[in-house]
């Protein structure tokens, strides 16, 4: 846990670095890897086909817009779990990590859930917030050896 100025400035400087391999990633992962569009195009043709051979027909597909994919909002949100993720690693809180992710994925499973695009969707977002989990555990772990290389790390209590 940071105690003088020098130790907050490392937290502060390794906590940067995770955010910025974390935007990385996503911009790969799901901007390139994953697209939204190209994902949900890819789904609907997988369920036009099973739907196809149960009916036994060809079917047209429904009219879905691509609007709700997402709210613009991912890479602010991956930018705060790493801060928390990191943190909590740092102040020996990691529970609040299962606390984020309850809150997170509990009110939005039902959503989600509905359709099978939907499905595709949920299972997108939690790949990326397994992705920030890794990425912020070791963003914490390496806070706490640059913590410790600037000075004496004090106990919690």
């Amino acid at each position: 846990m940071p105690h003088t100025v020098c130790q907050w400035l490392a937290y502060i400087t390794v906590v940067c670095a995770g955010v910025l391999v974390s935007w990385g990633l996503q911009a790969l992962f799901m901007r390139v890897l994953l697209e939204p569009v190209k994902t949900v195009k890819q789904a609907r043709e997988r369920v036009k086909k099973l739907q196809d051979q149960l009916e036994d027909k060809t079917s047209e597909p429904s009219t879905w817009q691509f609007g709700h994919l997402g709210t613009g909002l991912q890479a602010w949100v991956g930018t705060i779990e790493i801060i928390i993720y990191a943190s909590s690693v740092v102040f020996g809180h990691p529970e609040f990590i299962a606390v984020w992710f309850a809150t997170k994925y509990v009110a939005a499973y039902k959503t989600w859930a509905e359709e099978p695009v939907g499905r595709t969707f949920y299972n997108r977002s939690l790949f990326g917030s397994g992705l920030n989990l890794l990425i912020g555990f070791f963003t914490g772990r390496a806070a706490l050896w640059a913590i410790s290389l600037v000075g004496p790390v004090l106990p919690l209590h």
